[in-house]
């Protein structure tokens, strides 16, 4: 989030304004410290940003070693 933020030079204000998302959620997303987003505030971001969500988000496996359950 704080790529595409960053490339339109847009601060978390901005986003609020133009959206209607909250400041904290939109906090959330910058710092990368969510555990879950609503898929309306998804929506709304790349309909703001023009955007698929490939380019809004990025999925990056988690890390601890431990293998999926469904394997």
């Amino acid at each position: 989030m704080s790529r595409i933020m960053g490339e339109h030079k847009h601060s978390i204000q901005d986003v609020h304004k133009a959206t209607g998302i909250s400041r904290s959620t939109l906090t959330r997303l910058y710092y990368e410290t969510n555990d879950a987003i609503r898929y309306d505030t998804l929506n709304t971001l790349c309909e703001f940003y023009g955007c698929s969500l490939g380019e809004l988000m990025e999925w990056v496996p988690d890390m601890d070693g431990e293998q999926n359950e469904l394997e």
